[in-house]
């Protein structure tokens, strides 16, 4: 099972704006911190911002900041604020599947969502943001490794 991009660096995304919450952050920089394809993150950061969870500000001295309290935003709200769910299976989707009610497989998948869901809601980003410290470690494995596009 793996997570769509999308929602790895929408993750991301977040994570590096709550970090920095004393300042705006570009687009430009949010890329570099992370990883983050710049085309891609302009997409993700436009639904962010329509989903009230982060502000935009235009101009020289402008960019993304967090538009409420991180202690507050959970993994799942920014998943859902990307209009993406996350579903093991197509039968543990709302919609189900034709086998449900004969099925032993389908309970273990609907289960196993459940369980991510709620997991998901208890995460915060004042749960994963980083300090400075953590930016420059990062910065020192980039170096270390030769890694592109995430220093």
């Amino acid at each position: 099972m793996k997570v769509s991009n999308e929602i790895d660096y929408g993750l991301r995304a977040m994570t590096v704006i709550a970090s920095f919450p004393d300042r705006m952050l570009s687009s430009k920089e949010i890329s570099k911190k992370f990883g983050i394809p710049y085309n891609f993150l302009t997409l993700i950061l436009a639904r962010l911002v329509k989903a009230g969870l982060i502000t935009s500000v235009q101009g020289p001295k402008g960019g993304y900041k967090l538009n409420c309290d991180m202690a507050k935003v959970s993994f799942y709200d920014i998943i859902c604020a990307l209009d993406t769910k996350l579903e093991i299976t197509t039968c543990a989707s709302e919609t189900g599947c034709n086998f449900e009610e004969i099925c032993g497989i389908s309970p273990v998948w609907k289960n196993l969502n459940n369980n991510m869901e709620s997991f998901l809601k208890e995460v915060t980003l004042a749960d994963i943001a980083m300090d400075k410290e953590a930016f420059q470690k990062i910065k020192e494995i980039c170096e270390k490794e030769s890694l592109d596009g995430i220093c």
